[in-house]
C-alpha cells in the first residue's frame, strides 16, 4: 500500500456510506483503499466510535481511525427534510449506498429500499444488520459480542478452567463487512451485465454462523456441540500452545508427515512408533499424553531459535507475539504492512493487485471535514451552504483537537526513580495538574509570561506558580528526563509537535550550548495543517542546555520529532527555555 497518487482498480466507483461504528465502515474502507470515492454520512453529532477512547488523537478514537482513512466526510441531519434532500441529490450520481440503521428506519424517512430502487435503478443498496428484517429476531440491533454469544463463538472459544469466553477481536462485526464488501462486488459485477442495481443485506448473526467452522460442519456430522478446548484444535493434535523457557510459542500439526518431522527435529522420534500417537486421530484421543511429553521437551528451549528451526524442518509453528511486536517485525516492515504519512499510522490493505495497488489518498476525516466541499461539488450555492449549516441540516466542521495539545501539562517530580514530563506550549494562561508518587496535586492559574522561565529539575515547586503555554498555534514540546543507570549516561529526550513538517524541512543543531530546532515549510502545507494547531510557517525553538550534552539522535514520526540527549554528569540537564519569535 502506498501514499502515492494512484486511480486504484475502483476508480470511478462513488460510494455513500451511511454506516456507523465498525462493520460498515470496515467495508467501506476496503472498497476506499482501492480506489473509490466513498462520502461518509455521519449524524451531526458524528460516528459514535470517535468517542470510544482512549486512546485518542486529534479528538477522535483510534477506534475511529482504524477504520476511516481514504473517505471525505459530511454531518447531515436525515431526520429532516433538508438533511434528506441533500441525501437523495448525492445518491444521484452514486453507485454505492451502504446503511446500518435500524431495520424501518430508512422506511419511516420515506428512503426505504422500494423507493430508492425505483428512483436509483442502477443503484447498490447495501444493508448490514444485526439479524435481517424476518425471523424472531427479525428488527432487534446487533452487537458484535452479543452475537458473538448467541452464535456458538463464545461456546467453542476459552478453556474448561476459564469457562466461555469472548474472541478477543470484533471478529463479527469485521466478517459481516467482509461479507458485505464481497456482496457489493458481486452485485457491481452483475450491473455490469444487465444494467440495474440491487438490494443485498448482510447481518452479524449470519455472518458469525458462516465462520463458525469446523464446529458447525462437525456438529452436522456428529452431532454435538463443541466442547472448550482452549488453544487445542478440535479436529489436530498436536495443535496448542507450549511454554518454552523465553516465552510460548505455538505448534499446528495438521498431518502424520508432519508429526513424524516435529519429533525428528526435537530428537523424539520414538514418539512416531508408540501406537497412542501413530496417527491424528490416535493423537486427538491421546492428546493430554503427547502434549505432556512435548512440553517437557520444549521447556529449557528458546523460543525464536525453536521455531527457526522448526519452520526449516517443515513443521508450522510461531512463537506467540503482542501487536507491538507483530507490527515491528521486519518481515511486516518489508512487505509495506504499516503505512504511515503525516500523523496517521494503519494497518496496510492485506490485498496487493500487481497493477494497481492500494492507496493512501486521504487521512482519516473530521466530522464534516469535507461538508462545504461536498455540498459545493453536488451543486449547492455558497448562500445555500450557509442556509443548511445555519438550519443545522448540515454539520460544522469539527476542529483539531490534538490530544497532546490539551490545556493540562503534566509535571511527575524527580524523586528517586520518577521522571519529569512537562507537556506545553509558550505563552498563554494554563491549567498545571502535578503528580507524584506521593499523588499530591495541586492546580493553577497563571498570566503570561514574556521572558523565559526556569524548568530546572530541582526546581518544580517553583514553576508549579510559573508555567506558561500558549494557545496560539505553537508547537508545544514535551520534555523527559529518563532514569540514570549503572554506567550509562543520563538522558534526556525532548518531543516536538511539528505535524505538517517532513524531515528535510526540520534542522536540529547545538549552538553554545542550546538546542536549536527550525522548521520551514510552504504555504500550500501550512493551509493544510492550520485547523490541526501548526499555524506557524516557520518556527524556532530553543533549549538552553547545561554544558556536556549531544544529541545522540532525532526521529520524526506520526508528526512528533523526538530528540534524544546525553551528558555523562548527572546535573541539572535543562536550565532554561527561551521562545524565540515566529513568523
Amino acid at each position: 500500500m502506498t501514499c502515492e497518487t494512484s486511480a486504484g482498480t475502483l476508480a470511478g466507483l462513488r460510494v455513500i456510506d451511511l454506516s456507523r461504528v465498525l462493520g460498515g465502515p470496515y467495508c467501506t474502507q476496503i472498497l476506499a483503499d482501492h480506489g473509490a470515492d466513498v462520502i461518509k454520512v455521519e449524524p451531526p453529532a458524528g460516528d459514535e466510535t470517535r468517542a470510544w477512547g482512549p486512546p485518542f488523537l486529534g479528538g477522535d478514537a483510534a477506534y475511529f481511525l482504524g477504520v476511516n482513512r481514504n473517505k471525505r466526510s459530511i454531518a447531515l441531519d436525515l431526520s429532516t427534510t433538508g438533511g434528506r434532500e441533500v441525501l437523495l441529490r448525492m445518491l444521484g450520481s452514486a453507485d454505492v449506498l451502504i446503511e446500518n440503521f435500524r431495520i424501518g428506519t430508512l422506511e419511516r424517512w420515506g428512503l426505504g429500499a422500494e423507493m430508492l430502487a425505483s428512483r436509483f435503478p442502477r443503484l447498490v443498496h447495501c444493508r448490514i444488520s444485526g439479524f435481517g428484517a424476518e425471523g424472531p429476531h427479525g428488527g432487534d440491533p446487533g452487537y458484535d459480542i452479543i452475537i458473538q454469544a448467541m452464535s456458538g463463538l463464545i461456546r467453542a472459544t476459552g478453556s474448561e478452567s476459564s469457562g466461555p469466553m469472548r474472541i478477543g477481536v470484533p471478529l463479527v462485526d469485521m466478517a459481516t463487512g467482509l461479507y458485505a464488501a464481497v456482496g457489493i462486488l458481486m452485485a457491481l459485477s452483475k450491473r455490469e451485465r444487465c444494467g440495474s442495481g440491487q438490494f443485498l443485506e448482510t447481518t452479524l448473526y449470519d455472518s458469525a454462523l458462516a465462520i463458525m467452522h469446523p464446529h458447525a460442519a462437525n456438529f452436522f456430522v456428529h452431532g454435538r456441540a463443541p466442547e472448550l478446548s482452549g488453544n487445542d484444535h478440535p479436529n489436530l493434535s498436536p495443535y496448542t500452545v507450549f511454554s518454552t523457557a523465553t516465552g510460548p510459542i505455538f505448534v499446528g500439526v495438521g498431518n502424520d508427515g508432519s508429526f513424524a518431522r516435529l519429533c525428528r527435529e526435537i530428537g523424539r522420534a520414538d514418539l512416531t512408533q508408540d501406537p497412542r500417537f501413530a496417527r491424528n486421530q490416535d493423537r486427538v484421543a491421546n492428546r493430554e499424553a503427547l502434549c505432556a511429553a512435548l512440553a517437557e521437551v520444549f521447556a529449557d528451549q528458546d523460543a525464536g531459535e525453536l521455531c527457526t528451526r522448526l519452520v526449516a524442518a517443515g513443521v508450522p509453528a510461531g512463537p506467540v507475539r503482542g501487536i507491538d511486536e507483530a507490527l515491528a517485525d521486519p518481515h511486516t516492515v518489508i512487505r509495506g504492512g504499516v503505512i504511515e504519512q503525516d500523523w496517521y499510522r494503519g494497518v496496510a490493505s492485506p490485498i496487493r493487485l500487481s497493477r494497481d495497488p492500494a492507496t493512501l489518498r486521504h487521512l482519516p476525516p473530521r466530522r464534516s471535514e469535507h461538508g462545504a466541499e461536498l455540498l459545493a461539488e453536488f451543486g449547492y450555492g455558497a448562500d445555500e451552504i450557509e442556509a443548511l449549516t445555519r438550519q443545522g441540516v448540515v454539520g460544522a466542521a469539527a476542529p483539531w483537537a490534538c490530544t497532546m495539545l490539551h490545556d493540562v501539562v503534566w509535571l511527575e517530580r524527580l524523586r528517586h526513580d520518577a521522571h519529569i514530563t512537562a507537556w506545553g506550549r509558550p505563552r498563554g494562561p494554563l491549567n498545571v495538574k502535578v503528580a507524584s508518587r506521593g499523588l499530591w496535586k495541586a492546580m493553577s492559574r497563571v498570566p503570561t509570561l514574556s521572558s523565559p522561565f526556569l524548568l530546572g529539575f530541582d526546581e518544580i515547586e517553583r514553576v508549579l506558580d510559573r508555567v506558561v503555554k500558549g494557545a496560539d498555534g505553537y508547537p508545544p514540546y514535551n520534555i523527559e528526563r529518563c532514569e540514570r543507570r549503572d554506567g550509562q549516561p543520563e538522558r534526556l529526550r525532548i518531543t516536538l509537535a511539528v505535524a505538517g513538517f517532513t524531515r528535510d524541512q526540520l534542522d536540529v543543531t547545538i549552538e553554545e550550548n542550546q538546542l536549536v530546532i527550525r522548521g520551514r515549510q510552504s504555504d500550500d502545507k501550512v493551509r493544510q495543517y492550520i485547523h490541526r494547531g501548526i499555524a506557524a510557517r516557520h518556527f524556532q525553538r530553543t533549549f538552553v542546555l547545561a554544558e556536556g550534552m549531544q544529541v545522540l539522535g532525532a526521529d520524526l514520526r506520526n508528526g512528533l520529532l523526538s530528540v534524544d540527549l546525553a551528558r555523562p554528569e548527572p546535573e541539572r540537564i535543562i536550565k532554561t527555555i527561551a521562545i524565540n519569535e515566529h513568523e
